[in-house]
């Protein structure tokens, strides 16, 4: 399937040119890869970073994040009769 966003629109592709940009960045060819698409930079960051704090963690430098704890949702209290199960 052909992504359809710059068919339809003038919104150029986000995607668009990111293989050729990785190869470029990768070979060291910076302005080949700014001009294929300049999100690899972005991305190269994001990778980076990302590396760089799995190697903490894994060293044991940083502590592991905290679970992200959700407090259960409210529910109004049952009227007296009624079941859970509904209407019978």
């Amino acid at each position: 399937m052909i992504f359809e966003l710059p068919r339809s629109s003038s919104v150029p592709c986000p995607a668009c040119g990111m293989t050729t940009a990785a190869v470029a960045f990768v070979r060291g060819q910076f302005g080949a890869a700014f001009h294929a698409n300049p999100l690899i930079f972005g991305l190269a960051a994001l990778t980076v970073a990302s590396g760089a704090l799995v190697a903490l963690r894994a060293g044991g430098v940083l502590a592991n994040p905290r679970p992200l704890v959700v407090p259960p949702r409210w529910s109004p209290p049952m009227p007296a009769g009624a079941s859970a199960s509904g209407p019978t």
